[in-house]
């Protein structure tokens, strides 16, 4: 199944799907987690950004930035959020979207700079928008979950070391 973050979390908790890949759970008590990937948030600006003459983006650079972000339906929109905070970023959120390639447009149209997910960058890159690294490096993990003190069925456990070997190789 395909779905945001808390309809995956509950789908398995509720016991409809064995397990689920989510990013950070938060709260864990009732899930067996693991981690298999970790990647960064980078900033994504129109070329002609003032942001996109830097080779490096500092979290508090996107000070009085509007931005285009994902929604909260997201896993990784809470860590965003945080990150804005931790650093204290005072910022306009210009925009909420579901899905990255919607920001693209919208940075493409000039209406703000965005914060995502290194892994929702397209293989080919983004030729009409820049895209630079955010310091202090904040990363999103990305987990697998199943109910706690439950086994996996043997074929789900197959998927589980699956998906597990499939992300061993993009480190």
């Amino acid at each position: 199944l395909d779905r945001h973050q808390s309809a995956v979390l509950d789908s398995v908790l509720s016991g409809e799907v064995a397990f689920g890949v989510v990013i950070d759970p938060g709260d864990r008590e009732l899930l067996e987690c693991e981690t298999i990937l970790a990647e960064p948030f980078c900033l994504a600006c129109p070329p002609r950004h003032r942001l996109a003459r830097k080779r490096q983006v500092r979290w508090t650079d996107l000070a009085g930035e509007s931005l285009v972000l994902l929604d909260h339906a997201s896993g990784s929109r809470r860590l965003i959020d945080r990150a804005l905070a931790d650093h204290g970023v005072p910022h306009t959120v210009a925009q909420e979207v579901g899905h990255p390639t919607t920001i693209f447009r919208m940075l493409d149209a000039g209406l703000g700079v965005s914060v995502i997910p290194t892994l929702a960058l397209p293989p080919e890159g983004l030729p009409r928008l820049a895209v630079r690294p955010l310091l202090p490096r904040v990363d999103r993990e990305i987990v697998l979950v199943h109910r706690r003190n439950r086994a996996l069925a043997p074929v789900a456990q197959a998927a589980w070391d699956l998906v597990r070997e499939v992300a061993a190789q993009r480190r």
